[in-house]
């Protein structure tokens, strides 16, 4: 009995990670093909080559990993939907504001943030769709359990309302 309930949370880390994961490669794709396609051409020194592009997504990604575990929006199964796509569209702000700025710090000027608009609601859109279809898988392998709730003489609805949000 127990052993079948270690493995099963050894299962639901793993599936944990492999959002966070997915969500991590698909926002950074995203912001690569950004800035391939558009920021680094418009550089005006010298723009990367292969290896400089892939440092740029990383820093990226590690801006962007940052800020989702800070705000919470690695908390698969313990957040609702709303807080959890809020949390993580706040991350993807963040992450973008920080990048416009280093790429503003690498070609020396205050570059056009027009491409990095659309950019962004390619990626709020990828949030939304990509943490609704996992809620629901994630859901479908592993249902909330009842529970039942037994209050004395006072009032406890203060843990009831925590309750429901988990």
């Amino acid at each position: 009995m127990m052993s079948d309930q270690k493995t099963r949370e050894q299962y639901k880390r793993l599936i944990k990670m492999s959002f966070a994961a997915i969500m991590l490669l698909g926002l950074c794709l995203i912001y690569a093909i950004v800035w391939i396609e558009y920021y680094n051409d418009a550089i005006l020194q010298m723009p990367f080559y292969r290896r400089g592009n892939w440092v740029m997504v990383l820093i990226y990604g590690i801006l962007l990993a940052f800020f989702l575990h800070t705000y919470g929006g690695f908390k698969i199964g313990y957040l609702k939907n709303g807080n959890l796509i809020y949390s993580q569209i706040i991350s993807v702000l963040f992450a973008n504001v920080l990048t416009y700025l280093q790429i503003a710090v690498i070609d020396r000027r205050f570059v056009n943030p027009v491409y990095l608009l659309p950019m962004t609601v390619a990626e709020i859109f990828f949030i939304v769709l990509w943490t609704l279809l996992f809620q629901m898988i994630y859901l479908g392998l592993f249902p909330p359990k009842k529970m039942i709730f037994i209050e004395g003489d006072r009032d406890d609805y203060h843990l009831i309302d925590k309750m429901k949000t988990r």
